[in-house]
C-alpha cells in the first residue's frame, strides 16, 4: 500500500504584514507633507494640462487659456491691439502691457477720455466669477527722464499713481456692479485680490539711454508702460485666528437704563430681564416710575444716614460731658 502525499504547505505570507506597515508609514508621511505644503496654482495646472494631453490624446485648455483667448478677442474688438499687448512671463502669469501714452494723460496718472472703453471691456472680462482664483498686480513704469511737479515730486509717484489709478478704476466697477451668474456667484473683483506697485525707471525694458548717455526716444516711450499681470499667486495672507478648546463661560451684558452703556457682570449675577425686555412689558412709564421711584429711595436713605450720624455725634458728646 503506497503512502499518501502529504498536503502541500500553505506559502509564507508573513511579509504581508511587514509591507502594509512600510505602506501605511509611506502614505502617512506623505499627507503629512502635503499638509505643510503650499501648492503653486500654476504648476498645478500646467502638470494636470499635460497629464490630460498624454492620457486623453486630447488638447486639455485651463481658465488661464480661455481668459488668454478672451482678452486677445477683446483687444482686437477694442482696437487697442496697437497700444496694448497680452503675453506670458517667465512665471507663467498672464501678461497685459499698456502704452502710457495711450491711456493716460502726459505727465499724469489720469486716465484719458479713449481709455475708458478699453478699461471697462478689461473690467468684464476680470469680474466673470470663472476667474476669481486669478489674482491681478497692477505694475506702474516710467522712463529715466526726471519728473518734477507738485503732485509728482518723482518718477515714483507718478509710476505709483498710475498702477493705482488702473487698481481703483477696478474696485470702483465692482462696488457698481450688482449682476450675479446663475449659480448664485457676484460678479466683481474683491480688493485682496488687487495690488498696485510703482517702479518708477528702475526696471526698464529696453535702454533709456545709448553707449554714450544720449536718451533713445524711441526706447523711453516703449518703457513708459503700465503691466497687468494675472496669476494664481495669492497677494495675501488669511489671518488665522486661533481656537481654543478650553469653554470659556459667556459672561452677561448689563444695560444701565441711564446711559444706556454695556458692562460685563456675573452671569449668576446677571438680571433676568434686560433693559429692553422691562421697556417692551410695562412702558416708558413704567420705567420712568421706577427710575423715581428709586432716586426717592436713594434720598431717603441719605437723610436717614445723616439723622443716625447726628444721633451718634449727640451721644458721644453727652458721654464726654458724664
Amino acid at each position: 500500500m503506497m503512502p499518501q502525499d502529504c498536503p502541500p504547505m500553505p506559502p509564507d505570507e508573513s511579509w504581508m504584514a511587514t509591507y502594509g506597515d512600510a505602506v501605511t508609514l509611506l502614505m502617512a508621511f506623505f499627507v503629512l507633507l502635503m499638509s505643510f505644503a503650499k501648492v503653486d496654482l500654476e504648476v498645478f495646472d500646467a502638470v494636470s494640462n499635460g497629464i490630460g494631453e498624454h492620457m486623453a490624446k486630447e488638447e486639455r485648455k485651463s481658465d488661464k487659456d480661455h481668459l488668454t483667448k478672451a482678452m486677445k478677442i477683446m483687444m482686437v474688438s477694442e482696437g487697442a491691439d496697437q497700444v496694448a499687448k497680452i503675453a506670458s512671463d517667465s512665471e507663467g502669469s498672464l501678461t497685459i502691457e499698456l502704452d502710457t501714452g495711450a491711456f493716460f494723460r502726459p505727465g499724469s496718472a489720469e486716465l484719458a477720455e479713449q481709455a475708458y472703453p478699453f478699461m471697462k471691456a478689461l473690467y468684464e472680462e476680470l469680474a466673470s466669477p470663472l476667474y476669481k482664483q486669478f489674482n491681478i498686480n497692477v505694475e506702474g513704469h516710467t522712463d529715466d527722464e526726471p519728473m518734477s511737479s507738485i503732485r509728482y515730486p518723482s518718477n515714483w509717484e507718478l509710476s505709483s499713481n498710475r498702477a493705482a489709478t488702473v487698481v481703483r478704476f477696478v474696485i470702483s466697477e465692482s462696488q457698481n456692479d450688482t449682476r450675479i451668474d446663475t449659480n448664485g456667484q457676484k460678479y466683481g473683483v474683491e480688493e485682496n485680490r488687487l495690488r498696485a506697485t510703482g517702479y518708477a525707471h528702475t526696471q526698464p525694458k529696453v535702454p533709456n539711454r545709448d553707449v554714450s548717455g544720449v536718451p533713445i526716444r524711441e526706447n523711453r516711450i516703449t518703457n513708459r508702460r503700465v503691466v497687468i499681470r494675472i496669476n494664481k499667486r495669492t497677494n495675501f495672507n488669511k489671518v488665522k485666528i486661533p481656537k481654543f478648546r478650553r469653554k470659556v463661560k459667556k459672561a452677561g451684558i448689563k444695560l444701565d437704563a441711564d446711559t444706556k452703556s454695556a458692562v460685563l457682570v456675573n452671569p449668576q449675577m446677571a438680571p433676568k430681564e434686560s433693559f429692553e425686555n422691562k421697556l417692551d412689558q410695562h412702558g416708558p412709564e413704567t420705567i420712568q416710575k421706577n427710575k423715581i421711584d428709586e432716586i426717592k429711595a436713594a434720598q431717603l436713605a441719605e437723610v436717614t444716614k445723616q439723622g443716625m450720624d447726628h444721633k451718634r455725634g449727640l451721644s458721644k458728646t453727652n458721654f464726654s460731658m458724664n
